[in-house]
């Protein structure tokens, strides 16, 4: 690791996810960049919301880092859910929805993950259990607001 990774890896949990999904609107992003079929994208991975919007703009190429694994190891997630995940599935899985257990839907899904996904995933059980769309420290930071009793 370099001294400027050491220091921004101090600053950053990189066992926490930071967001479970993106609050920016994409379309922005789209249009300012003006992506075609010529071009070869590099974004940052977040919560990969982002990256799937512009992967709908049918570029050459793209590619996704983050200096955060977890956000990774969520981007992969929902990449494998998208793939072989049912509609219901994938809700019940990110906590949209319970009408099926979360649980039981990563357990299917888990033969199509890779090994750090999959073992990051298996070692944060509770985040699915919560639903992983509640499990950002952004969206924690929102639930607080949401918690408050306003009069």
């Amino acid at each position: 690791m370099t001294k400027l990774e050491n220091e921004l890896a101090k600053t950053i949990n990189t066992d926490q996810i930071a967001y479970s999904m993106l609050w920016e609107d994409s379309n922005i992003l789209i249009k300012a960049l003006e992506i075609n079929s010529d071009d070869n994208v590099l974004s940052i991975t977040s919560a990969g919301c982002n990256v799937l919007s512009l992967l709908l703009q049918n570029p050459k190429s793209i590619t996704a880092i983050d200096l955060n694994p977890a956000q990774t190891n969520l981007f992969r997630l929902k990449i494998a859910a998208i793939k072989f995940l049912t509609h219901k599935e994938f809700l019940s899985l990110f906590g949209f929805s319970k009408s099926i257990n979360a649980i039981e839907v990563f357990t299917k899904l888990s033969p199509n993950l890779d090994e750090i996904t999959k073992n990051y995933f298996n070692n944060n059980i509770t985040l699915i259990k919560n639903g992983l769309i509640h499990t950002g420290k952004l969206e924690k930071y929102f639930s607080g607001f949401a918690a408050r009793k306003h009069y």
